[in-house]
């Protein structure tokens, strides 16, 4: 009697292993899913906008406008379908698209005197557009990662500070270029240093995210295959 009874519990345990790893998993295989799959398309995204920008920022004008707006909406159009795992991926989402569709006008306004005036209304929400949209999408990422890799979780919201503090330390260094020329250029230089470094630990952490997930990804697929064979 006991030993059929101990077989009888070997044999729940060796079932219920899976579901128990599950459990254990800090969020649903569906949301894991999402993030396997979208994640590896915002890095693509960020890395063919880069080479592109490489012909259409010399040139301006329609082609960099295009370019602006075709990359905002493919990155708004990943952030909505990631809303599903984290709100703040929505609001990301909706002001990259509002972002890049201000951005486009700008780059479409006639670079002459009586523009300036009409450039700068159009300039400063755009900042303010960027500015929440890079918080709600370095603070979703954090907050995914959060349960899985919490050193990993406060990476991204160290490179969110250190990116803003960085843009709005443009603005001292543009005064500092008007008092004291050579000065002003050197810190410039150091700030805008400083912002290239940003912007390769951004592609760096979204690539290992997108990697991490992707695993995360085959793994859910494994694990909903086994409970319908179940």
């Amino acid at each position: 009697m006991d030993e059929n009874l101990w077989t009888e519990n070997t044999e729940q345990t060796e079932v219920m292993e899976p579901t128990a790893l599950a459990e254990r998993d800090p969020f649903p295989a569906e949301h894991a899913l999402l993030l396997g799959k979208y994640l590896p398309i915002l890095f693509w995204v960020l890395i063919a906008t880069a080479a592109v920008g490489l012909v259409t920022n010399r040139t301006g004008g329609v082609l960099n406008a295009v370019k602006l707006l075709a990359q905002s909406a493919a990155t708004g159009w990943v952030m909505l379908k990631l809303s599903r795992v984290h709100s703040g991926y929505r609001l990301a989402g909706i002001l990259d698209i509002a972002g890049g569709v201000i951005g486009f006008i700008t780059e479409l306004l006639p670079a002459d005197g009586n523009a300036v005036g009409l450039l700068i209304l159009v300039l400063i929400p755009s900042l303010v557009l960027s500015f929440v949209a890079m918080y709600q999408e370095y603070n979703a990422h954090a907050d995914v990662m959060e349960d899985m890799d919490v050193e990993f979780a406060r990476k991204w919201r160290a490179l969110w500070k250190w990116t803003v503090g960085l843009l709005i330390g443009l603005v001292p260094c543009l005064v500092l270029v008007v008092g004291a020329a050579g000065f002003g250029l050197l810190v410039m230089l150091l700030d805008a240093i400083g912002l290239v470094v940003t912007a390769v630990l951004y592609a760096v952490y979204l690539w290992r995210m997108a990697k991490r997930f992707r695993s995360e990804e085959l793994s859910a697929e494994e694990a909903m295959s086994y409970e319908t064979t179940l």
